[in-house]
């Protein structure tokens, strides 16, 4: 069973999950160390009378034994695990560190069960408990790999030659909603009540496993750093947002000529699988509702008292030649 890998009225809804325990349980009496466990390789034994939990025991120990192999390879290899137990269901995680000496990461393994049952608890059904969507779920991928692409400098330049950020982005969304749609991936919440998945980034170094938290951000800007956007034929609407929190607005006609422009202060703020941006500047002070993937478009809906366009605006991307690479390398 290995996996690799809300709303705030829905995030309080982790405190009313179904099937609770009929008497207070200590996690301790469901999960314990593994006996086969060593000072570097330390794994859980789930200690439930079911097939699920039978199955996940197994496979525990047939993942020391790989492991085992791998050290005397050479290979640095440690691992502990984490337990969190809410009105009768059991998230476990194990985090793997791994070293060969070129590559140092991690890797999450999961385990959910329903401790009346003994039963496993599906990607859907954890989605669920916690009143989340699968649109939902993909939203907040998308903000948690915009937040860490801008926290950690990652650009264009950072993808040369054969990527670029946005790329990077969409390929990072298409990955994690293939695993979902399999549910080969894992997912877990933490001793706070927090759900979990775990996405595979695709990073300027290779890809890299992170765990995403399954609630929305206060400010989702950074989805809309750049260039977009909306040709009308007769007109030209570009938007452009820069980091730290300033926009401009400008129209051209078919031509190319400046009909008008403005600039801005902006902030953005997510409503369920939309943002809400929030401008205030030289036009007076408005809000206006996007929609859309946010990855290469989004939609500007129509709102009264909004002087943007509505319609759909299209990531420009910046124009990139193989000199560029060669320039900074």
């Amino acid at each position: 069973m290995k996996r690799i890998a809300p709303l705030i009225v829905a995030f309080v809804s982790v405190l009313t999950f179904a099937c609770a325990p009929k008497k207070p349980v200590n996690v301790d009496e469901l999960v314990k160390k593994a006996e086969f466990s060593d000072g570097e390789i330390v794994l859980p034994e789930v200690c439930l009378d079911s097939d699920d939990a039978e199955k996940a025991n197994e496979e525990l120990k047939k993942l020391y034994e790989s492991w085992q192999q791998w050290r005397s390879e050479g290979i640095n290899i440690s691992s502990s695990y984490a337990t969190a137990l809410r009105n009768g269901i059991l998230s476990l995680r194990v985090i793997e560190a791994f070293n060969d000496g070129i590559v140092d990461d991690s890797r999450y393994y999961t385990y959910m069960f329903n401790i009346e049952s003994g039963r496993a608890i599906s990607y859907g059904e954890f989605l669920e408990l916690f009143g989340i969507t699968q649109d939902h779920a993909e939203f907040y991928v998308m903000l948690a790999y915009a937040k860490a692409a801008f926290e950690l400098g990652w650009d264009d330049e950072s993808f040369l030659p054969y990527q670029t950020l946005r790329g990077s982005m969409s390929q990072t969304k298409s990955s994690f909603a293939d695993s979902a749609e399999s549910e080969v991936l894992s997912y877990f919440f933490d001793e706070t009540g927090t759900p979990y998945v775990s996405v595979m980034f695709i990073t300027p170094e290779g890809a890299q496993e992170r765990a995403v938290p399954l609630f929305p951000s206060d400010d989702a800007s950074t989805l809309l750093l750049g260039d977009w956007l909306l040709d009308a034929g007769d007109a030209v609407y570009r938007l452009s947002f820069e980091a730290g929190g300033r926009m401009t607005a400008r129209v051209t006609d078919a031509e190319g000529l400046e009909i008008q422009s403005f600039s801005a202060s902006y902030k953005a703020r997510p409503e369920g699988t939309e943002l809400v941006l929030e401008v205030t500047g030289e036009m007076g002070s408005f809000e206006a509702r996007l929609s859309g993937t946010f990855v290469y478009q989004f939609i500007v809906l129509p709102g009264d008292g909004v002087p943007l366009a509505p319609g759909e605006y299209t990531y420009e991307e910046p124009e990139r030649s193989i000199t560029d690479y060669y320039e900074i390398y």
